[in-house]
C-alpha cells in the first residue's frame, strides 16, 4: 500500500446513458451490448489515435455500467499548449461518444471539469468528478455543460476558436429545479437537420413519462437552436 498516493490536475468528463435501466428491460439485450460496445468502441478508438499522435496517454477512458468517465493526463506544470491540447483531446473523446450515441439511439448527458484527482489501483476520487456528477445529475436535456473552472482553465486563444468553430457554445441549460442558466456547453449537435435526430437520441419514445418527455422537448429546442441558427449561417 502506497503512503503517498500521486495527484493530478486534470480535466473531467462524465456522462451517463439516461434510462440504462429501461433501455435494458425494453429491448433485447443482443441490441443493447451492440450499442453500449460501439459507443464504448468509438471512444477507445480515439483515445488510441490521440496515443498515436502524441506519442504518450493523453486521455484516460474508464467505463462503470452505465456512467463513462474521462480524464487526461496531468496538467500540474504543463505549459498552455499543453493544457490547451489535452483539453481537445478529451473533447475529442466526447465528440466520438455523442457520435457513436446518436447513430444508436441511446441518449446521453454529461458534464466537464478540471481540479485535484487521486487516480491508483483501480480508486477514482476527487472535487472534479463529484463535480461533473453533479453537473450530469441537475440537467434537463441531452447535452454536455462545461464548468466555468474548465473555461478559465484553458487559454482566451483556444475559446475563441472553438466558440467562432461552434464547438462549444453558450446556451440557457435547462435544469430538473426548473431553472434556465446561460452556460457554455460542449456542442455535440454536427448534423445539420432535426430530422436527423428522430432516428438518433430522439429515436427512444418517452410514452407517458412525463420527465423523460421535458428531457425530449429540452433537447429538440436545442437541436433546433443550432441547426436553425449556426448551420444557416
Amino acid at each position: 500500500m502506497q503512503d503517498v498516493v500521486p495527484k493530478r490536475i486534470c480535466f473531467v468528463g462524465l456522462f451517463d446513458i439516461l434510462g440504462f435501466s429501461n433501455i435494458v428491460k425494453n429491448s433485447q439485450l443482443g441490441s443493447v451490448w451492440k450499442a453500449y460496445n460501439d459507443i464504448k468502441t468509438s471512444a477507445s478508438f480515439i483515445k488510441s489515435n490521440l496515443e498515436s499522435l502524441f506519442k504518450k496517454k493523453i486521455v484516460n477512458v474508464e467505463n462503470f455500467s452505465d456512467t463513462f468517465l474521462i480524464y487526461t493526463s496531468d496538467c500540474n506544470n504543463k505549459n498552455e499548449e499543453d493544457i490547451d491540447g489535452y483539453f481537445n483531446s478529451l473533447l475529442g473523446v466526447c465528440d466520438a461518444l455523442f457520435h457513436s450515441a446518436n447513430s444508436n439511439g441511446i441518449p446521453i448527458r454529461g458534464a466537464i471539469t478540471v481540479g485535484e484527482v487521486i487516480v491508483n489501483e483501480g480508486i477514482h476520487i476527487g472535487k472534479p468528478i463529484v463535480e461533473a456528477y453533479e453537473m450530469e445529475q441537475s440537467q434537463d436535456w441531452i447535452g454536455c455543460w462545461i464548468s466555468d473552472e474548465t473555461i478559465k482553465f484553458i487559454s482566451a486563444k483556444l475559446l475563441e476558436r472553438h466558440t467562432k468553430g461552434n464547438l462549444i457554445l453558450r446556451y440557457k441549460v435547462p435544469f430538473k429545479s426548473g431553472e434556465i442558466k446561460d452556460c457554455y456547453v460542449f456542442n455535440w449537435v454536427q448534423l445539420p437537420f432535426e430530422s436527423d435526430y428522430d432516428t438518433g437520441v430522439l429515436r427512444v419514445k418517452p410514452g407517458h413519462d412525463w420527465s423523460a418527455e421535458r428531457k425530449h422537448l429540452n433537447t429538440r429546442n436545442y437541436i433546433k437552436h443550432v441547426t436553425g441558427t449556426i448551420f444557416k449561417k
